[in-house]
């Protein structure tokens, strides 16, 4: 019998930042509180595994994770099936003007740096669809899924990030 190694690597996401959550993890720790750049994540990723195929190693791609993982909700007794798979077009033009005349903030968050705006300081429009969606959908789903009072949940901080890939 004859065996061969195979090198796999996993390919990573839009949402892909180590952002310092996983103690241990050098790459993870070097990159706490910084800004997190996917795509040059994923160039640097390909870049890789190319090299590793002119030495002569095989070489497999795993691809990214689909986010959110509607099968998992499911798992968890999440009802995903009523959310559309895209947002809202008026929320993210509204979210790119806002960015366009105030500018997206990336000081907000230490330990997850992202490039965002806080739902607070946006239209009342978006404020209330997005209040909306915490209030029915999102919290008692969360607090039936979890056992606890929905009366017990709040929403500590709302954001429309921006993600460039």
């Amino acid at each position: 019998m004859t065996a061969v190694e195979v090198n796999f690597d996993g390919l990573v996401g839009p949402t892909h930042n180590y952002a310092g959550l996983s103690h241990g993890n050098v790459a993870s720790m070097r990159h706490g509180g910084s800004v997190a750049r996917p795509k040059a994540a994923a160039l640097q990723g390909v870049a890789k595994m190319r090299a590793l195929v002119a030495l002569g190693v095989p070489q497999a791609i795993l691809p990214p994770h689909d986010r959110p993982d509607r099968r998992v909700m499911r798992q968890l007794g999440l009802d995903v099936d009523h959310f559309d798979d895209d947002v809202p077009d008026w929320l993210v033009a509204s979210a790119e003007e806002y960015g366009r005349l105030h500018g997206w903030r990336t000081d907000r968050h230490r330990w997850y740096p992202t490039t965002d705006i806080p739902v607070a300081d946006m239209a009342p429009e978006v404020r209330e669809f997005v209040e909306d969606m915490y209030a029915t959908v999102a919290l008692p789903e969360l607090a039936a899924a979890y056992g606890v009072p929905r009366e017990s949940m709040h929403v500590e901080d709302a954001f429309i990030a921006k993600y460039e890939l």
